[in-house]
């Protein structure tokens, strides 16, 4: 396999055969993605949101200013992290500031 760059990223140049993607509803507490089996994922904040959303692990908090181990990765609204080399989605947690800050998700597999 050769190596492309995709965004400044490296990842492996692979021949996927399923695609899937979804929109999933904004939460104000840790809430687990779904199970989507994937080898690779994006992920973005919808455009239209008005706060913040957070991914992490399970037990994801939003940023507070304090130290901690539980804060998420930050995305503002229309802001998207990925590729990601990830086996499922559901190994991904979220929090949103309002419940109508939505996530997008496209993966290959």
């Amino acid at each position: 396999m050769a190596l492309v760059q995709l965004h400044a990223q490296p990842i492996l140049h692979a021949r996927f055969d399923t695609v899937k993607s979804g929109e999933l509803a904004g939460a104000t507490s840790a809430t687990q993605f779904p199970d989507v089996g994937c080898e690779i994922a994006w992920i973005e904040a919808a455009k239209s949101n008005t706060g913040k959303v957070y991914i992490g692990a399970s037990g994801v908090t939003k940023a507070d200013g304090g130290t901690d181990t539980t804060t998420g990765f930050e995305l503002n609204a229309g802001e998207s992290i990925g590729p990601l080399p990830i086996g499922n989605l559901n190994q991904l947690y979220y929090i949103a500031d309002a419940a109508t800050d939505d996530l997008i998700y496209f993966v290959l597999r």
